[in-house]
């Protein structure tokens, strides 16, 4: 509104409201369109991932094959070493969710249609570390983390122009079985609505990818034969060296 652009602009306000060359745009030509040239009839509020590849060897020219990657990025060796401990060494699993991962960095804006869910009774087997402190921040403003407090608010907000959610213990026990219907919205759907203190509703592209982490047995209900969710669930704890050689490589190597 007129008042918040004051605010921003101070006395440049006057000079922006009477300039010519000012433009005046409906409200649903403001969108998130990741990796779409909209034109100038639109702004899009997207404005790029944090991190480009620097690599020395062109992207053209790198082995398809995950494992001849590890060679070629030897300062995530830890990293990988991490993502399979939690895929209790199955490799079908560990390279799927490797996909996973990197199908919407390659592809900016694609929706998954799939879901993680990674759970376990086991405290301190990695998974927070994996995906809050490697994951999400590939995606920079564009990733968020949401909790229960979010999940039971009326406003949808947090999940406007998101990219990567990581969902932390979002259900209480008596919830679990209450939001199927919303969550397969949010992983599947094309679009989402937007709720805001104080301001109508609108629907915007759904380009937001889920993650679900939980330290219960079953912490929402998934049906038997659901194809949206890599449901995994990691047997032991990260061991100290290991948990140190990733601290070591997140903070000089990979990020």
């Amino acid at each position: 509104d007129q008042g918040s652009a004051k605010l921003a602009m101070g006395g440049e306000f006057k000079d922006w409201l009477e300039s010519p060359v000012r433009k005046v745009l409906p409200m649903d030509h403001v969108v998130f369109e990741p990796g779409i040239e909209m034109g100038e009839r639109y702004i899009n509020l997207f404005r790029g991932l944090p991190f480009e590849y620097t690599h020395s060897v062109p992207k053209s020219e790198l082995v398809a094959d995950w494992m001849g990657l590890m060679t070629e990025f030897d300062g995530c060796i830890n990293i990988m070493a991490l993502i399979d401990h939690l895929c209790n060494g199955d490799k079908k699993a560990l390279e799927w969710l490797l996909n996973w991962f990197a199908y919407p960095l390659q592809n900016v804006g694609a929706k998954m249609a799939t879901a993680v869910l990674m759970h376990s009774d086991v405290h301190g087997s990695g998974k927070s570390l994996l995906f809050e402190e490697i994951i999400k921040p590939l995606y920079g403003e564009y990733g968020a983390t949401v909790g229960q407090s979010a999940m039971e608010s009326q406003y949808t907000g947090s999940r406007s122009g998101k990219l990567f959610m990581l969902f932390e213990e979002i259900f209480s026990n008596k919830q679990k079985y209450d939001h199927s219907g919303s969550l397969k919205q949010m992983i599947t759907g094309k679009t989402q609505q937007s709720e805001r203190k104080f301001v109508d509703s609108y629907e915007e592209a759904n380009h937001m990818n889920c993650v679900f982490l939980s330290n219960n047995i079953q912490p929402f209900l998934v049906e038997e034969y659901d194809r949206r969710f890599l449901v995994l669930w990691p047997e032991s704890t990260t061991p100290v060296d290991l948990m140190q050689g990733v601290l070591y490589e997140i903070a000089n190597c990979c990020l």
